[in-house]
């Protein structure tokens, strides 16, 4: 409708989505996780400080 681009993070989901004509197959792009998950681990303090400052307390937060 109104997408230009759609980042999948697997060709299932690329797959799924087109046949349920969600998505026009031109405009997905399969983009893998680049990101090691088991090497991350969240500063709760930091978030709560970041949720406090921007008044977010009440929101869930993902990082980049």
């Amino acid at each position: 409708k109104n997408i230009n681009q759609f980042f999948a993070v697997s060709n299932e989901l690329k797959k799924v989505l087109m046949q349920n004509e969600v998505i026009k197959k031109d405009k997905i792009q399969v983009v893998y996780n680049g990101i090691d998950v088991d090497g991350w681990e969240e500063d709760k303090g930091e978030t709560l400080k970041f949720k406090n400052e921007y008044n977010l307390n009440s929101k869930k937060i993902i990082f980049e």
